[in-house]
């Protein structure tokens, strides 16, 4: 039929027209909403607080070792106690789940269990000490389980709480102590390793004692000083030689009987100076054997010109004589000895270029021992402090003065089930009825191509009507329509029932108020 030419007198023919299109679903539907609301079992919640304390103790006098933030732990414990075998656990000791067991496989039940349990994190805005800006942090967190029975919901949420706080404790004193040992056997090693490594550098600075790099500069500087030395003895050796040669020219110049006097006089002086080496050296110094050897040529010399030196004995009363046998006897001595002192130098000259080449040759096999060995011991001086680092720690830890998880509302008994929510749903089901019936009724009246009344007749065929025939009612028809009204009355009364039970059990001081009012008026009107 058509809609948009409707008037007030339509309109409410049409409602009246249909209002068991109205009536029925409207009246289906909020009795199937006050079953639901009634039939529904009840579900309670318990639920725990926990509170995530800072470490008591300042940080900057103690560390922990435990560098996971709380929302990475709660969650690990969370994984931990939310396995199947924790669950399980759970299940068997305080036998839940009683119509579920027998029925469906354990993992079912242990799903339900994990949809049953909430974990919800309580964050507030602080003031990041880095950025200066507000960031969400989490101070604590809720724990809560439901289940149809109150007694059941608080005693395994009181038993998840315990677990909780175990857990953490547990896990805090495992990564301690877990710490500690790691630190301890790398400690170990390094001291092996090091032991190792000094071992190694003794034996290299016994065997290059004296050609260490550190000796170096010593070694030039004394090098130096050898060298310097040698130049001047060579120097006063030159000059010795040149004043002897010198000597020995002015003796070559006087008569043979003169020189070999001078031989005579020479021999006794080197008898004298024997006597004198021998009573301080032993018979195999040099000097001894050097003065032992010319005394023998001397004699040998002595002996084949002993004619002329027996005829010549006037020339050791000579002065000029002895003045120039003396000063030859003084610089021989002299000259014998600038000589093993050079040949000293030289030797030592020669050790010491010794050594330098050595320290260059070994240098870079010390520095790799040296530097092993100090990044060695910076790397086990840096351990030590930070075992001594975790010891202090795990004495946190012991004594509960770091970071903890403390129980500030314990597991309540929830007296009143928190769903379903019986209100909401009968609420629900009336405008869901209101609405499913003028849905059907709109309907019906849409797709109904009858003709009601005369005006609809003469609208729909453009001709006037002439006459109109009253409806005839038979008996067929009274009959149906009483039982059309008995069916009415029975589904109100079957709505007032239900609205009455539902309104006292969910407003029982409302209920018991307007029915006295309703049996103190009913007295007044009998």
């Amino acid at each position: 039929m058509e809609v948009d030419s409707l008037t007030y007198n339509e309109f409410v023919d049409i409602v009246k027209r249909r209002k068991w299109s109205f009536i029925l679903p409207c009246g289906f539907t909020i009795v199937i909403a006050f079953a639901i609301a009634l039939l529904l079992p009840p579900v309670y919640m318990s639920s725990a607080k926990i509170l995530i304390e800072e470490q008591e103790i300042p940080t900057d006098f103690v560390k922990a070792t435990v560098t996971s933030y709380a929302v990475e732990r709660v969650h690990a414990i969370k994984q931990r106690i939310m396995s199947s075998s924790k669950l399980d656990g759970i299940v068997s000791r305080l036998k839940l789940y009683p119509e579920l067991r027998g029925k469906q496989p354990n993992e079912q039940i242990i799903s339900k269990m994990r949809e049953d349990i909430k974990i919800e994190n309580i964050n507030v805005d602080v003031i990041n000490q880095r950025t200066g800006r507000p960031s969400a942090a989490t101070i604590a967190f809720a724990l809560s389980y439901q289940s149809d029975n109150p007694e059941m919901a608080q005693q395994v949420t009181s038993l998840l709480a315990s677990m909780f706080l175990e857990e953490n404790l547990k896990i805090r004193k495992r990564q301690t102590t877990e710490t500690t040992q790691f630190l301890e056997n790398e400690l170990g090693k390094l001291e092996t390793e090091l032991a190792s490594v000094e071992m190694k550098l003794t034996g290299f600075k016994e065997k290059y004692i004296n050609e260490l790099p550190s000796l170096l500069q010593i070694n030039i500087q004394t090098l130096q000083t050898i060298e310097l030395k040698r130049e001047g003895l060579s120097e006063e050796l030159l000059a010795k030689k040149e004043r002897m040669e010198d000597i020995q020219s002015q003796l070559a110049s006087m008569p043979e009987a003169s020189r070999e006097l001078a031989d005579q006089k020479r021999l006794e002086d080197l008898e004298a100076l024997y006597a004198n080496l021998q009573s301080q050296y032993t018979d195999a110094y040099p000097d001894v054997l050097k003065v032992k050897d010319e005394i023998a040529d001397l004699k040998h010399k002595i002996a084949s010109n002993s004619e002329i030196v027996n005829s010549s004995k006037s020339y050791l009363d000579n002065p000029a004589y002895v003045n120039l046998n003396n000063q030859l006897l003084n610089l021989t001595t002299d000259i014998n000895s600038l000589n093993r002192r050079l040949e000293e130098y030289e030797r030592k000259e020669s050790d010491y270029r010794k050594r330098i080449e050595t320290t260059l040759r070994i240098e870079e096999e010390y520095r790799v021992l040296v530097t092993k060995r100090d990044s060695t011991q910076r790397k086990y001086n840096d351990l030590l402090q930070k075992l001594m680092e975790a010891k202090v720690s795990s004495g946190l830890e012991e004594e509960q003065k770091g970071e903890k998880f403390t129980l500030v509302d314990a597991a309540n008994y929830p007296e009143a089930p928190f769903k379903p929510n019986r209100k909401v749903i009968i609420i629900l089901g009336f405008l869901a009825g209101l609405g499913v019936g003028t849905c059907a009724a709109a309907f019906r009246e849409y797709f109904d191509q009858s003709v009601h009344d005369v005006d609809m007749l003469a609208r729909a065929t453009s001709f006037p009507v002439l006459g109109c025939i009253p409806e005839i009612v038979t008996k067929d028809d009274i009959a149906r329509k009483r039982k059309r009204q008995v069916m009415v009355f029975v589904i109100i009364l079957f709505i007032l029932a239900g609205a009455y039970v539902a309104g006292s059990y969910f407003f029982p001081d409302a209920v018991s108020q307007i029915m006295e009012k309703i049996s103190n008026v009913m007295p007044e009107k009998g």
